[in-house]
């Protein structure tokens, strides 16, 4: 049975496991994400050393936060990550990992892992929305993934819900990352005078009924969110959407489909909206599922998988 190994590159973690194409997860490691770039680096091979020790490890998936560029394996798209923003991130682990490596943006592989693996199976038209540090969106549209022209869509957490809105990481202003991930719904609740909570999105929904500064980024929030789904829908007509990442685990967010019936494009007919069945293991799994596929946009082909090294 073939086997791979599912790395998720996170701001605050990198989480990886040996799958073999059943989606059975055989070892697995958490360690948190070093600050440094070379540490970065280090850890992730130290990992992939230690989950394919004695193991014939035929290719390595990543989901990893922005895309690759796929000529150079530049690193793009990535502020929250910002050791390996800008740098040749495919370039630093095709030198230090002997295997077929394979890279998307892990908001992708929230779907690859979905239709491979979970609630998404049998469905050729899907969104996942990733609502966490920041915001991305994956989109499969007749059965193949959407990446664009060089590789860098889609990218929705970078349109503009508000001109001259709040400054995004990216450099923009306005953009709906800067209203709808877990970072800033928080930080529009503190710039609206709210007092100092745990630093959670999750500490502002639990206040939305007490607090009344609270209850307005709330409802603020979801508005937001019917109005950038409804324009995803318009783009590209979904069978299912399904939501992911922390911010997601609200469940008020998956009873707002009339809200964006009233902006949708054409139909008043809203997709089901569904919570990733594979939680936070989504990413490692959609990157293991990108290694078996071995249908990335970057890719690089290493020596024989049983030569037992990295």
């Amino acid at each position: 049975m073939t086997k791979v190994l599912g790395f998720d590159i996170g701001g605050t973690k990198i989480e990886a496991g040996l799958l073999d194409e059943t989606g059975r997860e055989w070892r697995t490691l958490r360690e948190p994400t070093p600050a440094r770039r070379e540490d970065l680096l280090q850890t992730v091979v130290t990992m992939a050393e230690a989950l394919g020790r004695g193991v014939a490890v035929a290719a390595v998936g990543f989901a990893i936060p922005g895309s690759l560029d796929p000529r150079t394996g530049l690193l793009r798209n990535a502020p929250n990550s910002p050791q390996i923003n800008e740098t040749p991130f495919g370039c630093d682990l095709r030198e230090r990992i002997n295997r077929p490596l394979f890279f998307d943006n892990d908001a992708n592989c929230l779907v690859r892992s979905e239709v491979r693996f979970g609630i998404a199976r049998g469905y050729d038209h899907v969104v996942g929305i990733i609502m966490g540090t920041g915001l991305g969106a994956g989109v499969l549209s007749g059965g193949r993934m959407i990446q664009g022209w060089r590789g860098l869509a889609p990218e929705p957490g970078h349109t503009v819900l508000h001109h001259h809105g709040r400054a995004c990481l990216c450099g923009n202003r306005g953009c709906a990352e800067a209203y709808l991930s877990g970072t800033s719904i928080y930080a529009r609740y503190r710039e609206a005078g709210g007092q100092p909570l745990a630093g959670k999105a999750k500490d502002v929904f639990a206040r939305r009924e007490t607090n009344p500064i609270a209850g307005v980024v709330v409802e603020e929030t979801l508005d937001l969110f019917a109005r950038f789904t409804a324009g995803l829908i318009a783009l590209y007509d979904p069978a299912l959407i399904v939501l992911g990442g922390g911010v997601s685990e609200q469940v008020t967010y998956y009873r707002q489909e009339s809200a964006i019936a009233a902006y949708a494009f054409g139909t008043d007919e809203v997709p089901p909206i569904r919570a990733a069945g594979l939680g936070p293991t989504s990413g490692k799994l959609g990157a293991a599922a990108l290694a078996l596929d071995g249908s990335a946009p970057v890719s690089s082909a290493g020596s024989d998988p049983s030569a037992g090294r990295f």
